[in-house]
C-alpha cells in the first residue's frame, strides 16, 4: 500500500508531523488482540492507510495483557472479536470485507509490491502504512519479540489459504493468534480514537461509533473504506467489491454471534477477553458484567460505606490524574460530615466510569473528560437526552424490557441496570454521594422522578 501523491507543500507539512504522531501512538498503545471461521480465497490489493489521527475519547487504551482470540480460522476469530466489541453481524461483515481485500485475513501479510523489501509498504490485517505501520510493528515486536524475529520476513508475508484458516504456512496457530490479537486491539484502539472522515460517518464521532451507527453491510463497509483504510482506489466499483466481500462473510457467519465480552467457546477453544479502557483497570471492553464485578461490591451495604473496591479506586485515581470526571471532592464530603476514603464516592461518577471503562460507550458524559464538559447527574441527563434513546419515565416503562447498560437518571441521582450477574446481588449497580461506594443497589426500577435511557 502506498501514500497517495499530494502536492509538494502538503507533503512537507505531512512529513513534518509524522514523527510526532508516531511518537504519540507508540506511547499510547501497548496492546494484544481477541476472537473467528473461513470462506472464499482472499483477493488482495494495495491500500493506503493514513497516519494516526487523535480524536474522540483518549482515555481508552488496551492493557498489557490484551485480548485473546477464539474460533476456527482467522475469519471467525476476527468476527468474534468485532461482535464482542458490540458490533452487529452486518457491521462486523462490513469491516471483514475490507480486511479480505487488504490482507486476505493474514496478520503477517506484506504488501505485494514490496514483498522483497520489508521496510516499505503495508503490513498486517489492514495493511498499516507509513508511521502507522511503524507503530504496529513496534507494538508487535515489543509484545512478542521472538515471534516477530522468526516471522517478520517475506517468507511469511504472502497470500494464505482458506484450508489453513488463513494462517501462513509454517506458522503455528498459537503464534498466529498472538499476533492477530495484538493487531485487533491496535485496530480497535485506532478506530475508537480517530474522528471519522468528514462526510463518511456520524459527524464528530469516532470511526468505531460511526461503524456502530451503520445500518447495513454496505454502509459499514464504506465507513471503513473511506475513513479508516482510504486506499488508492476509492471508486464506487471498488467500494462495492468490498461490500460484496462482506456480504459473503455475513452469509456464512451470521447467527454465530458469541455473547459480547463473555467467555466464549468457538471451534473448541474457550477464551476470555482481558482488555481495558481505563489505565490499569482489570475490565473487559464491551463486557459490562465483568466491569460491574470489578468495580462494585456484590452486596448492598448500609451507608455510610465509602470504602471503594481496589479496582475502582485504582481506576478513579488514575482517571482523575488525566482530567477525567470522578465525582465529588473530599472537601465537599468532609463539609457534609461524611466519611471519605481519599476520593469521595458519587453516583454519577461511578456510572460514568463503568460505562466508559467497560467500553459500553466511551463517549458517555462528554467522553468523561472535564475539559469536554463532563459532570454530575444534571450534566449527564443533558448528554443522555442528546445521544441516547429515551425509554420513558420509570413509572411508565415495562421493566421486563430493560437491558444491561440502560441508565436511570433523575435530577439528583443515577444508577445503571446490569441484569443478572452471577455473584452479584442485584440487577442494578449504584453509588451514593458521599455515602455508598459502588455496590449492588436497592433502587426501585419504577421509582418516580426517574427517566430510563438506552444506548442507541
Amino acid at each position: 500500500m502506498h501514500y497517495q501523491r499530494v502536492p509538494t507543500k502538503t507533503s512537507v507539512l505531512f512529513r513534518a508531523g509524522v514523527w510526532l504522531r508516531t511518537l504519540f501512538l507508540s506511547l499510547l498503545i501497548t496492546v494484544s488482540g481477541v476472537p473467528v471461521s473461513a470462506l472464499s480465497e482472499a483477493d488482495y490489493s494495495t491500500n493506503n492507510i493514513f497516519i494516526y489521527q487523535k480524536g474522540g475519547n483518549t482515555s481508552c487504551s488496551s492493557s498489557s495483557s490484551g485480548s485473546q482470540v477464539s474460533g476456527s480460522g482467522n475469519v471467525a476469530k476476527m468476527w468474534n472479536y468485532f461482535i464482542s466489541k458490540g458490533l452487529s453481524d452486518q457491521q462486523a461483515a462490513g469491516i471483514l470485507g475490507n480486511i479480505q481485500q487488504e490482507s486476505g485475513f493474514s496478520p503477517f501479510r506484506q504488501e505485494g509490491t514490496y514483498i522483497n523489501d520489508f521496510t516499505k509498504g503495508g503490513y498486517g490485517i489492514v495493511q498499516w502504512t507509513g508511521p502507522r505501520r511503524t507503530a504496529i510493528v513496534d507494538a508487535l515486536t515489543s509484545k512478542y519479540p521472538d515471534i516477530m524475529a522468526k516471522y517478520f520476513n517475506k517468507q511469511y508475508g504472502g497470500a494464505t489459504s482458506k484450508a489453513n484458516g488463513y494462517v501462513p504456512e509454517g506458522i503455528s496457530v498459537e503464534d498466529n493468534d498472538k499476533i492477530l490479537a495484538v493487531e485487533l486491539d491496535f485496530l480497535y484502539q485506532e478506530s475508537t480514537t480517530r474522528t471519522v472522515r468528514s462526510g463518511y460517518g456520524v459527524s464528530g464521532a469516532s470511526e468505531w461509533d460511526s461503524i456502530k451507527a451503520a445500518s447495513s453491510i454496505k454502509a459499514a463497509s464504506d465507513v471503513w473504506l473511506y475513513s479508516f483504510e482510504r486506499p488508492l482506489d476509492q471508486s464506487p466499483a471498488h467500494a462495492q467489491k468490498r461490500a460484496d466481500n462482506g456480504q459473503k462473510i455475513y452469509d456464512e457467519l451470521k447467527g454465530t454471534t458469541p455473547s459480547a465480552g463473555a467467555s466464549t467457546t468457538t471451534g473448541g477453544t474457550t477464551t476470555q477477553s482481558t482488555g481495558t479502557c481505563s489505565p490499569d483497570s482489570p475490565i473487559t471492553p464491551g463486557d459490562l458484567s465483568a466491569a460491574t464485578l470489578a468495580y462494585a461490591w456484590p452486596q448492598y451495604h448500609t451507608p455510610p460505606y465509602t470504602t471503594r473496591k481496589p479496582e475502582y479506586a485504582t481506576a478513579a485515581d488514575k482517571a482523575q490524574k488525566i482530567g477525567m470526571y470522578i465525582g465529588a471532592t473530599v472537601d465537599f464530603c468532609a463539609k457534609r460530615g461524611d466519611v471519605v476514603d481519599g476520593v469521595a464516592v458519587d453516583c454519577g461518577a461511578f456510572v460514568t466510569r463503568l460505562v466508559i471503562d467497560s467500553g459500553w460507550d466511551t463517549s458517555y458524559n462528554y467522553n468523561g473528560k472535564l475539559s469536554d464538559g463532563a459532570g454530575p447527574t444534571d450534566t449527564q441527563k443533558n448528554w443522555l437526552d442528546a445521544h441516547w434513546q429515551n425509554l420513558g419515565t420509570a413509572s411508565s416503562i415495562d421493566t421486563a424490557t430493560l437491558k444491561p447498560g440502560d441508565v436511570a437518571i433523575s435530577s439528583g441521582h443515577t444508577f445503571i441496570y446490569v441484569g443478572t450477574i452471577s455473584g452479584f446481588d442485584s440487577k442494578i449497580a449504584s453509588a451514593s454521594l458521599c455515602e455508598r461506594a459502588p455496590m449492588a443497589g436497592r433502587e426501585s426500577l419504577t421509582k418516580d422522578g426517574f427517566t430510563w435511557y438506552r444506548k442507541k
